[in-house]
C-alpha cells in the first residue's frame, strides 16, 4: 500500500469512518440496554452521582453535555466535508438524481 499524503489521508478518513460505524453500534446497544432497565434499576443511577465519572459536576453537567454533543455534531459535518472533498479531487462527480441528500 502507497504511503502518498494522499493515501495516507484516504486511509485516515476511511479508519474514523469506521470507528464512527463501530461507534454507533455500540450506541444502538446502549439504547437498547437502557431500555431494558426497570424502574429499580433505573433508580440506581442516583447511587452513582457521588462516585462516576458521567455524574460529576452537577453544577454544569447539562451544559457540559450540551457542548461535548455540539461538538460532536461540528466533528461529524468536518470528516463528512472532507471526505466530499476528497471524493471529489478522486474525479467521482455528485450524483444528479433526485432523491439524493448531501
Amino acid at each position: 500500500m502507497s504511503d502518498t499524503p494522499a493515501s495516507v489521508l484516504a486511509d485516515d478518513i476511511q479508519k474514523t469512518k469506521d470507528q464512527i460505524t463501530q461507534l454507533g453500534r455500540q450506541i444502538f446497544r446502549i439504547s437498547s440496554s437502557y431500555a431494558e432497565l426497570s424502574p429499580e434499576q433505573l433508580r440506581e443511577f442516583g447511587d452513582l452521582l457521588p462516585t462516576h465519572k458521567l455524574m460529576a459536576n452537577e453544577a454544569v453537567i447539562y451544559a457540559q453535555m450540551a457542548e461535548f454533543y455540539k461538538a460532536s455534531v461540528a466533528y461529524i459535518e468536518l470528516l463528512h466535508s472532507i471526505n466530499e472533498k476528497v471524493v471529489e479531487s478522486a474525479g467521482i462527480a455528485r450524483p444528479s438524481h433526485k432523491g439524493w441528500k448531501p
